[in-house]
């Protein structure tokens, strides 16, 4: 698999909040759809799969501007919500002791991540249909 690089997710943040949602979600596609293999592999690369610097919503919101994961201003910057909390244990774990009972836990996880992601996405996709059709109307 070739995984979203720092610069990718650099580029994406600024571009705007819909390319940085996309961004996000794809880089949690890639976790949840990683083969067991492919994970062991990043794990093993010393590169960490979730910082703060992997993700382009915390690379626009990191500490002052509204996060539409989060659906609030973000003060964090890393660790934001119980949801990415899970599936972060979970991968450290899988990291720690790759069997394949910690595997499936971490993919189920990060498909919760995912999943909210998703729907993130919908609901801003939405809301800039509406917004277009309204400065059209």
């Amino acid at each position: 698999m070739k995984w979203l690089t720092k610069a990718e997710v650099k580029r994406e943040a600024k571009k705007g909040e819909i390319p940085a949602i996309k961004c996000s979600l794809k880089h949690w596609d890639q976790i949840s759809s990683a083969t067991r293999q492919e994970l062991i592999r990043k794990l093993r690369s010393g590169k960490r799969l979730i910082t703060g610097d992997s993700c382009a919503l915390c690379q626009r919101h990191r500490g002052n501007g509204f996060c539409p994961f989060l659906n609030r201003i973000c003060t964090l910057g890393w660790g934001c919500t119980k949801t990415f909390d899970d599936a972060g244990s979970a991968l450290y774990d899988f990291q720690r002791n790759n069997t394949e009972s910690n595997y499936v836990r971490a993919i189920k996880k990060s498909v919760i991540v995912r999943d909210k992601l998703r729907k993130v996405l919908q609901r801003y996709e939405s809301k800039e249909k509406n917004r277009r059709r309204h400065v059209q109307g």
